[in-house]
């Protein structure tokens, strides 16, 4: 057997001590295989001499040695056999690798789709990031600088184009490179055995510890950021389709190099090879001799390794077409992309800063990465990226003026970033962010700068192990945003901040390393902590917050230069509060952004609230500053307008000013708030009354109502100032009626009222009766303001109004009546009495002058005084009235009063009214009441109060006025403050209402502990001193009083007494909550108790009191035993869980006692124990994994404490149970029972039983199930290699039943084990599609492997199934497959010729091939297929070129032939390929031929054509050389008809050489007369060579001086081949024609040089016409091709459409959701159990195979009765011929039925004939049995064997029929064998019945025929098929739309197009001008020189001159 794939126990031995090429060696090792059995193995077979020296080692150059054999190497690695360590190697070794994706790739295969960002720029740089990324962690350790180097090839002629990227680290050895090709394999997961002890334990380091210390390292720049195994495989085959490595480590003589491409994988796929295999070459330094010539630049680079101790290399060849275009046009940027991501690597941590460029950076790198652009070999462009001072950081890091470094620790302590925040200011007139822009000339009419455009980048850039990170970015942290409460930062600098974040390798990025996964997330972790960074020190601030917003504040302040300050003025001081001011600096004007304000502009604001308008009044900036300056901002003083409004002068910032105002805009808006201001008053009289101006009453005057209105300058009406909404100012009106006097117009105000306007009324004044005297009168109403009564605004007088009247009227007082008086009256507080005079009208009189008035006053009960008698107009007034007297109710009591007025003559003297009095105000506070004692409160002794402990005490106190009378007032509250004991409150009563109230307090003292317990406690009293005042009424004298607190008689404590057992049964007072503990199910006996008062005096113990007591664990109470102090016995709790609470309660009228303890049981004696244990089922010899728990428990069931008296009472018995084993432990309160095992006995229900002593124990059941799985074997025991037969299969088909395996134990029991992981090993030959997976067992125990596709070539293979369990391997049974070949399916492309050949261009066809389509054995495949010829220009490629021609065909049968194939036109070398295709339309070869060569070989010359167009010359005949050159070097070619440079070849095939003849030719034949010039030699013809190339170089054409020539005239050179000579080439060649150049002739060299400059122009538009024409047809045709083409597939797509049944438009997701599902209904409905046929197919060379694989029937009955029928013919092996008949009965011993071909009659009938005549229509469906069958292969052969077998055999449906069918045949002819489905046989002869005659059951039968594929599944392979051609004519569509939107852009061609036009004009003009300029030369001409420079009459025709026009119009 060969080895097996996933175990060869084989190590590869190289020979390479001498000059040897050898191939490899296996050496067999085992695990018991030591290192001397290997040494002796290799001596065996190798021819090692005794005493010659060797050494073994691996490929990576590390010596084995037996302790570490085991370790270097493992099964499948090649080692080297050298004479020494260091020698060289003679050969190159091809070392076989394995590169299977690491599992990672399924598990993190959603990182890059989930987390990768989409929108961005080019990626290519980050893909070239990828390889600098691998070369940084290469050079990590370098000793010295660290070299990279990226190189781009660049080679148009050959298109070979490569890119190489160097490094000077490490380097790899061959292990580590295959490591390397393993995808997904992470720098965790790498096993590299073949490295050196320090590696090893420095790599360990690196897995538990990462790398150095993050804090040494600064901003993580470790160069660890090759992580993933990813990038680079992702980032080769980004940029191209092909890669090659190539590494050397330091110290070793090897180069190691490897190579994959997708050409490759392809060429793998389509042979059904492991694609993820391939060879490592271990060579000699410089050696390139495996090199293709193409490949210059490769072997370049490998003849400069000798100079290098390490190296890594990588090549990317195949550079994908579009990323070469933005590699060369791109290549500044793309250059500054990766100078941004690598510039903290490059510049060191400080970054590209001055001084890092003057000195050596701290913690730099020493990293030099270069970047070259090479051209054919030689640089083009070259750059260093540490040279590279514009890249984007570096014009951070310039452009910042400050920087806020930070440090973050995430909440594991061990995620850590380092962060830096850059300010970048504004100066003067531009931000100096980069990443901001204003574009100053977008500015709006205002003046004001467009927007501020910020670029896509945000805030903070992240940078991953000091790399950046491209497309992950932070907005800002919560504490760096603009924030509401700090208002002094604008928001705008918040736009100026730039940073960079650097994260250490603690947080995951993308494996593309293109974005951060967690890292927002993480950064917003609560538990996280911000420290800010000082001069490199960490300090925790207690707000970063603030901090940061100091240090914007700072930078705004101190950077930022926004604004320019002109024209100072002063410097002053402006108070800020708190005694504190800053000085501020005054300017006049100011420039922002272009436009300079001035003071006493007029301005507006913006963006206040409100927007208001005003004249500048000054500009401040703070700080003591002189002269014109730059600032961020300052504030300005504005006046605010209208003054008349506002005035006042409000301060701004200065950005508030509107730029966009002007001052006519401010004016129209000031005048228009004017408008709105008060302008007049309307006055109406709605009750009548009204007064007019100059009004005069002879009587009283009454002033009717009046209701006003106040009207503005637009007559609307008002009631407020115009102003901001929310800030009107109100607008009053006030009314004032003033007397004048006539002597001296002084004005005395009568009566004055103001009235406001509502919502819901006017300004409204009541009707007036004051004007009742006589005299001069005015009404003023004035508006004024609502908040201060101001009749004027700003100075200037708001609106009023004067109406003036006159009174005159005169009388004496005869009587008086009671004026008002107050509303209340008190006792002793005094008050005004007025009395009115009045005459006999009722009008006012006034008291005579002469006489003073004496009123008297008095009433009953009352003593009434007052101080004076003032008389005031018509008014006496009766000053400060006081009342004296008794009132004994708050409501008052009335009283009559008489009053008389004495003293005028005839006058009414007395008046009588009743007045109300009440008490007078408060004077003292009594006492009224103690407890239930009532006293005396006029009575003012003192006397002391007594009170118990713990009663309320209430006091009833009054407060009285100076006369003794119960008062009240409001607040009036008296306040009682206690002294005497701590903690007496203030006691308050409200007096407010009753002027009485009751202070109320309980008084609660508790006893005193220590020293004054111990006092006697029963005459214990307090004296208490009581203070009573009323709260804030000082006026009022306290009330003191002494009080006795005494201690209380009442019960107040409870003790509860129990005897103790342990002390004798001495009493214990049970405190409260106190717990006892007892046996479980006791009785608690002889309870006491004693109760005690408040003087801790004993309380006897009644009837009533014992009636009071109670205790909870009895129901009846047991008041006998109360009395003697004794309480009822109380039961224990039965469970110790239970907690039993008992209470003693004493109730009582003021307050009940209580007291209560917790009685808990403690576990008796152990009766009885519980098993608790998890343990469902145990396997059998193997240790129950969780222990078993028993619990002890007394009578009640209460666990016990456990302790180790117990453990060895307690045993454990059960059958076959293996006690020695048994471990018992205490684990808590229990006993642990572990290490159950059963050795022996059948499997099911095991009891166990636990016994403790023989008291009692416990039984309980575990499920014994089958033991650890020890073999596994197949399901299936017939497919077992047990003697020595193999299931065949042909290769590429399906086996016919899946692999099913089966876990055992070492007891033949079958494992139910589910998970266990199944393998299948394979030989390396045999290939399994799908992939043998790891499959997983049921829960049975079964694994089962899909149904599996078996390709490999012919021969015996094994594959064998392995579990793995617990990390070791389970084999199993080893199943033989004999492969036999496969004739459908082709494995070679033969073809004839095969060898290169030639034809000539012009040739009609190329030559015919012969295509044959081999299968494995080397015959014709049988199965159709699509075959393509294909052929491009130049030689071998990896993969077909876009550019190639593709010729189509088809085979029926594996041959076809090509012809009449049109060859290429252009002559040179050609390769043609045949390949096979899936479709007629697809371009995807599965299979490739061997390349044939095709030289294209030039044709026959046809013509002479110069190598450059040397337009039309201009000669003259002047003296000057260069005046009469006509051609100064010129070469001529010979040309074939397709354009190929050609040449004379003689009669064997050898070229010559020949002459070519120039002469000087008038333009037509027939102006032979006309004066023709001469050459230098006097001559007109010149005989010059011609090279066996075919070139003829022409060299100084010159004219002679004063050569004759018509002046102005065009000439033609006439060049031709020589014919002159016997040695003639035109012989054999035919005629060629000439070359001719035309040119003009002149006998002036200025008129010369006037032609040659319009003639070169003209030649200049000939050529930029042919050129444009040229374009545009191109691109017409090419444009009708795309849009035929787009037809066609439009066509295309409509009909697969309609096949499809799909009417409405579909995507690509909906296609590939079709073909998802179509796949699946595929492969569900190939997975469905059909009917095989059993028999082992036989396939070789000339064999069909057997006859029951030969067809298929669908109808299993009709399958069961022709199998019966042919049962002895089924196993029948049918040949091409007798000769392979006769070779099988030789093989087989005669024991094997073989049919030869070749010998079967051809019968004339067709397969599908008529069935033989009858009268009538049978019954019973007759037809024949064989064309029932369904041929499967060789149709027409297997046809003739069943015609041949089966005859004319019939089936029907039942006997009756078949019977009755019988006897209609046999009329006219014999009838054949029928057979009827019910299971019956008619012979030919008629017979039938019997059991010979019965058809037994399917399952009786040895073979049967297989069942066809159903329907279904020819219909979902269809419609797959279809699905994929939609998908790929899709694919056309796109790429045809692409090329016609980027290959012919409308606008380029309507450019071209108008271009055209224009240089046919331009052309039409300069031949009109060239035309008239020969005209005149003609017109003018005279003879030749020669003849007196005379003009010749015969000058150019009009028909030469017009030809110009004519070529013109022709373009």
């Amino acid at each position: 057997m060969d080895e097996i794939e996933n175990g060869n126990n084989f190590l590869y031995v190289f020979d390479r001590r001498h000059d040897g090429k050898s191939g490899p060696e296996k050496v067999y090792i085992d695990e018991s295989y030591s290192f001397p059995d290997f040494v002796e193995e290799v001596c065996t077979k190798f021819p090692v001499e005794d005493d010659e020296d060797f050494v073994i080692c691996t490929t990576g150059r590390n010596p084995l040695k037996e302790e570490n054999f085991e370790k270097l190497v493992q099964p499948g690695d090649s080692v080297y056999l050298l004479r020494t360590i260091t020698q060289p190697l003679q050969a190159p070794v091809s070392e076989k690798i394995e590169f299977q994706p690491h599992y990672d790739t399924l598990i993190k295969s959603g990182m890059y789709e989930y987390y990768a960002s989409e929108g961005h720029a080019n990626p290519l740089p980050f893909a070239f990031a990828e390889l600098i990324d691998n070369a940084l962690a290469a050079t990590r350790n370098n000793d010295g600088p660290r070299i990279i180097n990226l190189s781009i090839h660049y080679d148009e002629h050959s298109n070979n184009h490569c890119v190489c990227v160097y490094d000077n680290g490490k380097g790899m050895n061959s292990r580590q490179l295959n490591n390397w090709a393993i995808y997904r394999l992470s720098k965790f997961n790498r096993q590299e055995r073949d490295t050196t002890s320090k590696e090893s334990s420095d790599r360990t380091k690196l897995r538990s510890n990462g790398d150095a210390d993050p804090s040494v390292i600064p901003k993580s720049l470790n160069s660890d950021i090759s992580w993933f195994g990813v990038g680079g495989k992702q980032a080769v085959f980004f940029i191209g389709s092909s890669t090659r490595v190539i590494s050397k480590t330091k110290h070793s003589c090897d180069v190691h190099e490897f190579t994959m491409s997708m050409a490759d994988f392809i060429r793998k796929e389509l042979k059904k090879e492991a694609i993820f295999s391939g060879y490592i070459r271990n060579r000699k330094t410089t050696d390139c001799s495996h090199i293709e010539n193409w490949e210059k630049v490769t072997k370049r680079l490998i003849q400069t390794e000798k100079d290098d101790e390490s190296f890594t290399r990588i090549v990317v060849t195949d550079i994908k077409p579009e990323h070469l275009l933005y590699m060369r046009s791109g290549f500044d940027g793309w250059t500054k992309q990766l100078a941004h991501i690598y510039h903290y690597y490059i510049h060191g941590p400080e970054g590209n800063t001055v001084m890092s460029r003057e000195r050596k950076n701290v913690g730099a790198l020493d990293v030099q990465i270069h970047v070259n652009w090479f051209e054919q070999g030689k640089i083009k462009k070259s750059v260093e990226l540490g040279k590279i001072d514009d890249d984007l950081e570096s014009r951070y890091i310039r452009s910042c003026m400050d920087t806020f470094e930070f440090v973050y620790i995430g909440s594991d302590k061990v995620s850590k970033c380092e962060g830096v925040i850059r300010y970048h200011p504004f100066l003067y007139d531009k931000e100096t962010n980069p990443t901001l822009s204003i574009d100053t000339s977008e500015m709006d009419d205002g003046g004001e700068p467009a927007q501020v455009i910020r670029n896509t980048r945000s805030l903070i850039e992240c940078f991953w192990n000091g790399r950046l990170i491209p497309y992950t970015f932070i907005e800002g942290f919560e504490w760096c945003r603009p924030s509401k409460k700090v208002l002094t930062i604008p928001s705008e600098c918040f736009m100026r901040i730039t940073g960079c974040l650097f994260t250490n390798d603690k947080f995951q990025v993308s494996t593309n390393k293109l974005t951060f996964i967690d890292l927002d997330a993480r950064l917003r972790d609560p538990r996280g902590v911000f420290y800010r960074t000082i001069l490199g020190q960490t300090q925790r601030t207690p707000s970063i917050q603030r901090a940061f917003m100091e240090w914007m504040r700072d930078c705004h302040e101190k950077f930022d230069k926004q604004i320019k300050f002109l024209k100072y003025e002063k410097t002053k001081t402006k108070s800020i509060g708190n005694g504190k001011s800053v000085v501020w600096s005054v300017y006049n004007a100011i420039e922002w952004d272009g436009r300079i304000f001035r003071k006493g502009e007029m301005i507006r604001t913006q963006r206040t609230n409100p927007i208001i308008s005003g004249t500048i009044k000054s500009f401040l900036l703070a700080g003591d500053l002189k002269g014109d300056v730059y600032a961020v901002g300052g504030e300005i003083e504005m006046i605010q307008e209208p003054s008349k409004i506002y005035g006042g002068i409000k301060t701004y910032a200065i950005t508030k000013i509107d730029r966009t105002s002007s001052d006519a805009d401010v004016q129209r808006i000031i005048q228009e708030e004017e408008n709105r201001l008060p302008a007049r008053i309307r006055i109406e009289w709605p009750e009548g009354n009204e007064i007019v101006d100059g009004f005069i009453s002879t009587s009283q005057v009454a002033i009717g109502a009046m209701k006003l209105t106040i009207l503005n300058r637009r007559n609307e009406k008002i009631d407020k100032l115009p102003a901001a909404a929310g800030h009107r100012r109100k607008l009053h009106m006030r009314q004032q009626l003033l007397s004048v006097d006539p002597k001296n117009q002084k004005k005395t105000s009568i009566t004055s009222h103001t009235t406001q306007h509502g919502k819901t009324w006017p300004y409204w004044f009541k009707r007036i009766d004051a004007a009742k005297d006589s005299g001069q009168y005015e009404i003023h109403l004035q508006v004024i303001l609502a908040e201060n009564g101001s009749d004027s605004l700003q100075n200037e007088r708001l609106p009023s109004h004067v109406i003036r009247f006159t009174v005159e009227t005169s009388s004496v007082p005869t009587k008086f009546a009671m004026g008002l008086l107050p509303s209340t009256l008190r006792i002793g507080v005094p008050f005004d009495f007025p009395l009115t005079l009045q005459n006999s009208d009722n009008t006012p009189a006034r008291w005579p002058s002469a006489n003073k008035p004496k009123p008297l006053i008095n009433a009953r009960q009352l003593n009434l005084s007052y101080q004076k008698a003032k008389v005031d107009g018509d008014q006496v007034i009766l000053k400060n009235v006081l009342a004296e007297g008794t009132v004994h109710t708050l409501q008052g009591k009335d009283f009559q009063t008489t009053i008389r007025l004495p003293g005028i003559k005839g006058f009414q003297e007395m008046q009588t009214l009743r007045i109300r009095l009440f008490p007078g105000l408060p004077s003292r506070i009594a006492l009224a009441a103690f407890g239930d004692e009532v006293y005396e409160y006029k009575s003012k002794e003192n006397k002391v109060l007594r009170v118990e402990n713990g009663s309320e005490m209430k006091m009833t106190i009054v407060c009285l006025d100076y006369m003794e009378n119960i008062t009240c007032e409001d607040k009036l509250v008296a306040v009682c403050k206690m002294t005497g004991l701590p903690a007496l409150p203030n006691i308050h009563c409200d007096l407010s209402q009753t002027g009485r109230g009751v202070l109320s307090h309980r008084f609660q003292v508790k006893k005193k502990g220590g020293k004054d317990k111990k006092k006697d406690e029963k005459d214990r009293t307090y004296p208490i001193k009581m203070v009573i005042k009323m709260h804030d009424k000082k006026n009022i004298p306290p009330l003191e009083l002494d009080l006795i607190l005494e201690p209380s008689t009442q019960i107040q404590s409870l003790e509860i007494f129990y005897p103790d057992p342990l002390n004798g049964g001495t009493l214990v007072k049970i405190k409260k909550g106190h717990d006892l503990y007892c046996e479980s199910g006791a009785l608690l006996r002889n309870l006491s108790f004693v109760i005690y008062d408040e003087a801790k005096r004993p309380v006897v113990i009644d009837n009533t009191c014992a009636l009071r007591m109670k205790v909870n664990w009895v129901a009846a109470s047991a008041v006998d035993l109360y009395e003697q102090g004794k309480l009822p016995d109380c039961p224990v709790p039965t469970s110790v869980s239970e907690v039993k609470f008992c209470q003693v309660s004493l109730s009582g009228s003021n307050r009940s006692i209580a007291i209560s303890f917790n009685l808990k049981a403690t576990p008796g004696m152990p009766a009885s124990m519980r098993v608790t244990h998890s343990v469902k089922e145990v396997r059998l010899g193997v240790f129950t994994t969780d222990p078993i728990y028993v619990n002890l428990q007394d009578s009640y069931g209460n666990v016990l404490e456990v302790n180790q008296r117990h453990i060895p009472l307690l045993k454990v018995e059960g059958e076959s149970l293996d006690d020695t084993q048994i471990k018992k432990t205490i684990q808590g309160n229990r006993i642990a029972i572990e290490n159950l095992q059963f050795n022996e006995g059948p499997l099911g229900t095991r009891a166990v039983t636990i016994r403790y002593q023989a008291l009692f124990a416990e039984r309980f059941m575990l499920q014994l199930c089958a033991g650890t799985p020890v073999t596994v074997g197949l399901t299936d025991r017939s497919q077992i290699d047990e003697g020595g037969n193999f299931v065949q299969i042909l290769s590429g088909d399906r086996m016919s039943d899946p692999i099913k395996v089966q876990l055992f134990d070492g007891w033949g029991n079958a494992c139910n084990m589910k998970g266990i992981s199944v393998l299948l090993g394979k030989d390396h030959g045999i290939k399994l599609t799908p992939a043998a997976p790891t499959v997983k067992t049921n829960a049975e125990g079964i694994a089962s492997f899909p149904l599996l596709t078996v390709t490999a070539k012919c021969g015996t293979y094994y594959v064998q199934p392995r579990a793995l369990f617990e990390r070791v391997y389970i084999e199993g049974p080893k199943l033989a497959f004999s492969v036999l070949p496969n004739n459908d399916k082709a494995v070679k492309i033969q073809v004839s010729p095969s060898e290169q050949f030639s034809i000539q261009a012009g040739s009609s066809c190329l030559p015919e091939f012969t295509v044959d389509l081999l299968s494995e054995e080397g015959s014709n495949i049988t199965s159709p297929a699509h075959v393509c010829m294909v052929y491009w220009t130049g030689g071998a490629r990896k993969d077909i070129p876009g550019h190639a021609t593709w010729k189509h065909s088809f085979s029926e049968s594996g041959h076809l032939m090509f012809g009449n194939v049109e060859p290429p036109r252009i002559a040179c070398h050609y390769s043609i390929i045949f390949c096979t295709v899936a479709s007629k339309t697809s371009k995807a070869p599965t299979l490739i031929s061997d390349r044939v060569v095709l030289q294209v070989t030039p044709g026959i010359p046809t013509n002479l054509v110069p190598e450059d167009d040397p337009g039309t010359p201009t000669v003259s005949n002047s003296t000057q050389t260069a005046n009469r050159t006509i051609i100064k070097c010129m070469k001529l070619r010979l040309k074939d008809a397709n354009g190929n440079n050609t040449y004379f070849t003689n009669d064997d095939g050898t070229r010559r050489s020949g002459y070519i003849e120039v002469t000087i030719q008038p333009p037509k034949n027939n102006l032979k007369s006309v004066t023709v010039p001469q050459f230098e030699s006097k001559t007109t013809s010149l005989r010059l060579p011609m090279t066996s190339d075919g070139v003829a170089t022409i060299q100084n054409v010159i004219l002679s001086e004063n050569s004759p020539g018509a002046d102005g005239s065009e000439y033609v050179l006439h060049c031709e081949i020589s014919s002159s000579g016997s040695d003639n080439p035109l012989t054999s060649v035919g005629r060629i024609d000439p070359y001719m150049l035309k040119f003009i002739f002149c006998n002036d060299a200025k008129k010369q040089a006037e032609i040659t400059k319009l003639q070169s122009k003209r030649d200049n538009i000939i050529k930029g016409c042919e050129k444009y024409k040229n374009a545009i047809n191109i691109s017409d045709q090419l444009k009708n091709q795309l849009n035929n083409n787009l037809k066609e597939q439009r066509e295309r797509k409509k009909e697969v459409l309609a096949v499809l049944d799909i009417s409405t438009p579909i995507n690509r997701i909906e296609i590939r959701r079709l073909t998802i599902e179509s796949q699946r209904r595929l492969e569900s409905i190939s997975n469905r159990s059909t009917r095989q046929c059993k028999l082992q197919d036989y396939n070789e060379k000339d064999v069909l195979g057997k006859i029951g694989h030969l067809a298929k029937i669908k109808d299993p009955n009709v399958a069961r009765l022709i199998s019966w029928t042919m049962a002895g013919d089924m196993d029948c092996i049918v040949t091409k011929t007798t000769e392979k008949a006769q070779e099988l009965n030789r093989t087989f011993q005669g024991y094997q039925q073989v049919l030869p071909l070749d010998t079967v009659r051809r019968q004339k009938g067709h397969w599908d004939k008529p069935l033989p005549r009858v009268d009538r229509t049978p019954a019973g469906n007759p037809r024949y049995a064989r064309g029932l069958l369904i041929v499967v292969k060789h149709t027409t052969d297997v046809q003739e064997v069943f015609k041949m077998l089966l005859g004319d055999t019939i089936v029907m449906d039942d006997l009756e029929s078949a019977n009755a069918y019988r006897k209609q045949v046999i009329q006219y002819g014999p009838c054949p064998t029928i057979l009827t489905l019910d299971g019956n046989r008619v012979r030919s002869t008629g017979k039938f019945g019997g059991k010979q005659n019965l058809c037994p059951p399917m399952e009786r039968l040895n073979a049967v025929f297989g069942e066809p594929q159903s329907e279904d599944y020819g219909h979902e392979d269809n419609r797959l098929e279809k699905l994929k051609e939609l998908v790929h004519i899709m694919d056309e569509e796109e790429r045809t739309i692409e090329e016609m939107e980027d290959g012919f852009p409308q606008q380029t061609v309507d450019k071209n197009k108008n271009e055209f036009e224009e240089m046919k004009v331009a052309l039409r003009k300069c031949d009109t001008q060239l035309a008239n300029l020969r005209q005149n030369l003609s017109s003018h001409d005279t003879s030749s020189p020669s003849e007196t420079n005379k003009r010749t009459s015969n000058g150019p025709t009009e028909e030469l001159r017009g030809s110009p026009r004519k070529r013109a119009k022709r373009l």
